[in-house]
């Protein structure tokens, strides 16, 4: 579609609006002019391409890379022999199959000028061949002339872009290429957990870009506020490609004792460093030891690798009480000019060192941006439902996955929108015939199904708790635990001593899975009697005589007792005597029950 509106389904088809937004896509993605190396801006075509061509031919010249560093040579295989024999397997036509089906049918083709939806129509009739290429590739390792061959398509990452670098540039590649490489990244898709550290988070199964975005903001918090840490630590965000490359480095340091990284807590484990792609943090001591590592590494790294540190996007965070003279030192130390706090990180916040509502006002912003861009007069009442639930109601979705949005900013969201939905051109208001508050509940009730961005965050903070509570392993529970319930389960956590502001945030939502949360028994081992949720919406309670008993000075009832002690010998039935000894009337009929 000319138009690139993928989201709308129904509603509006074939009329103005598509036609609008066609011509204004193509007015605001036309590059006009380009300025080139020397600063000199060019307009034509021709001009424009050679602008380019440099560019790209700058960017991807062979250099001289140091790839026999002593680094690189000491480190060890880290796939087993079982993990290569199942990258080794022969493709079958099944499998190519399954990677056909599994790319979008719709996108942007390379210069094959074929999307993968005529592969999918027509797969009786091309399989054997398509099978055929494949598998020579992973019999050879030799990629067929003209496979690999790719269009570049620039997207702007700045408004009235006018030099390459602030282009970004995508790939269009041949359906043949995306389909050997789509088999590659299943056949890696179950190894890469065991070899990728878990401090690396990008395209990883299981693993999500919240994790990074809640234990840096966590860690920055504790710079900030923790008397342990905010004397000597400081936290680096640095710009590079392929940072995850580094990560050898950097556990190699961290293991001599050349970096110490930051803890949140006295057993939180301790970080060094946290990898999403080219949005990087390394976490160490201020000292001129530690500071001289650092430097070692991103130099070695970039010798090694062939990338480079843009230091002009790099900032530095530094501990609450770290002199104004020592950061001037520590910037000259690193080349780095930039103090962090007031940026971003990967997409939100780096701290919440002020007022949330102006922190976040970023989200109303953006919301007013993309609807100004609707022209309502295109629009009937279905094309605006349509609208404002595919992409206007997703646009804070990221944010509210990770922190609680204040009511002033969801009420400003939803000014927004109801202007949009009831207004009939630009100067009108229009009339509010009804109330948001009716427009959403859902269709069955006579409402629209508009969500309610209140409970929609509270919705997805619930899921990030619940992540925790299921995989107590990841290293993002592991830091909250040590943090904020360090004796109990993240359910019954207390809100803590100068908790941050992700933990405010999760902990607001501990209300509502605890409202449907209940514990499986099974041995009863790991289930608390008086802090569980396992018998209904409270923990047991204790009967009356071992209060007094308490009160009175006699031997507590401990607090950390088991259910497997309530349970008899042969593990299917209640010990009543027990059971009625350790617990209140109504406890006990609810387990009859």
């Amino acid at each position: 579609m000319k138009s690139r509106v993928t989201w709308l389904r129904s509603g509006d088809r074939n009329t103005k609006f598509f036609h609008a937004v066609t011509k204004n896509r193509r007015a605001h993605n036309r590059i006009k002019s380009l300025l080139d190396e020397d600063g000199k801006e060019k307009f034509s075509d021709a001009e424009l391409g050679k602008v380019a061509e440099q560019y790209f031919k700058l960017l991807f010249s062979t250099e001289d890379v140091g790839v026999e560093l002593e680094e690189w040579n000491q480190i060890s295989p880290v796939i087993t022999v079982k993990q290569n024999d199942a990258l080794l397997e022969p493709v079958t036509r099944e499998v190519v199959r399954k990677a056909v089906f599994e790319i979008n049918p719709h996108k942007c083709p390379g210069p094959d000028g074929m999307n993968s939806h005529f592969f999918q129509q027509f797969w009786d009739t091309c399989a054997d061949d398509v099978t055929s290429l494949v598998q020579r590739f992973f019999q050879n390792g030799v990629m067929e002339e003209g496979i690999n061959c790719t269009n570049i398509c620039l997207i702007p990452k700045v408004l009235n872009a006018k030099k390459m670098c602030e282009y970004r540039p995508i790939s269009l590649c041949n359906v043949s290429y995306k389909i050997i490489s789509k088999v590659m990244a299943r056949r890696m898709k179950n190894i890469l957990p065991s070899v990728i550290s878990e401090t690396q988070a990008a395209f990883m199964e299981g693993r999500l870009i919240s994790d990074n975005i809640l234990i840096a903001h966590e860690l920055l918090h504790a710079l900030s506020s923790d008397n342990k840490c905010d004397h000597e630590h400081i936290a680096i965000k640095t710009d590079i490609s392929k940072a995850y490359d580094r990560y050898q480095m950097l556990k190699r340091a961290e293991e001599a004792g050349k970096i110490s990284g930051l803890r949140v807590a006295r057993r939180a484990p301790t970080i060094s460093h946290l990898l999403f792609v080219d949005d990087s943090m390394l976490y160490c001591k201020s000292s001129e030891e530690e500071l001289e590592a650092v430097n070692q590494i991103l130099k070695r790294y970039s010798l090694a690798s062939g990338q480079r540190i843009n230091f002009q996007k790099s900032s530095i965070y530094f501990g609450k009480h770290i002199t104004k003279r020592r950061r001037e030192e520590i910037k000259a130390k690193l080349g780095i000019e930039n103090t962090g706090g007031k940026g971003f990180y990967l997409g939100v916040p780096e701290s919440f060192g002020g007022p949330n509502v102006s922190l976040l006002s970023y989200l109303n912003e953006n919301m007013e941006q993309r609807v100004q861009g609707w022209q309502t007069k295109f629009l009937s009442l279905a094309g605006k439902d349509v609208l404002l639930k595919a992409v206007a109601m997703a646009l804070p979705t990221y944010t509210m996955a990770c922190f609680l949005i204040p009511k002033t900013i969801c009420k400003q969201i939803v000014s927004i929108m109801v202007d949009f939905w009831w207004r009939s051109n630009k100067e009108s208001r229009g009339m509010h015939w009804k109330s948001w508050d009716k427009l959403c509940t859902s269709k069955n009730c006579g409402g629209l199904g508009f969500r309610d961005l209140e409970a929609y965050n509270l919705a997805l903070l619930g899921k990030q708790l619940w992540r925790i509570i299921t995989n107590k392993s990841s290293l993002l529970a592991r830091v909250y635990k040590s943090r904020y319930f360090k004796k109990s389960e993240v359910l019954n956590a207390p809100l803590g001593y100068r908790p941050s502001y992700a933990w405010r945030s999760l902990h607001v939502a501990q209300k509502l899975i605890q409202q449907g949360a209940r514990m499986v028994i099974g041995n009863g081992k790991s289930t608390k009697i008086w802090q569980d949720y396992w018998i209904g919406k409270q923990p047991a309670t204790k009967v009356q005589s071992m209060v007094l008993g308490e009160n009175l000075g006699r031997e507590a009832i401990s607090e950390d007792l088991r259910v497997s002690e309530l349970i008899d010998q042969s593990g299917r039935a209640w010990n009543e005597d027990r059971l009625g000894e350790s617990s209140q009337k109504r406890s006990s009929n609810k387990l009859d029950a």
